[in-house]
């Protein structure tokens, strides 16, 4: 009859797991929660290299998708920019 052996863990191995399921556990409840801003924001923001809003570099988008928006992106945010709502 083959010998059971018992499974242990390591002292220091198990002070180890439980300190990452804490910082787990807080990095969860302590999350912000996004802005109600952003969640109800609908339009498009465009972002130019200068203030001669000539050379665009980079596009936010929050689409209208049944009234909730959706989020989309690309490129570089920079301070110039202009914003077009959107009717949702």
């Amino acid at each position: 009859m083959p010998k059971r052996t018992r499974f242990a863990l390591n002292p220091r191995l198990l002070i180890a797991l439980k300190l990452l399921v804490v910082l787990a556990v807080l990095c969860v409840t302590l999350a912000p929660a996004p802005s109600q801003a952003a969640t109800t924001r609908c339009g498009t923001e465009i972002y130019y290299w200068d203030s001669t809003f000539t050379d665009n570099v980079g596009l936010r988008a929050w689409l209208a998708i049944e009234c909730g928006c959706g989020a989309y992106g690309w490129g570089v945010i920079t301070p110039y920019r202009t914003f077009d709502n959107a009717v949702c």
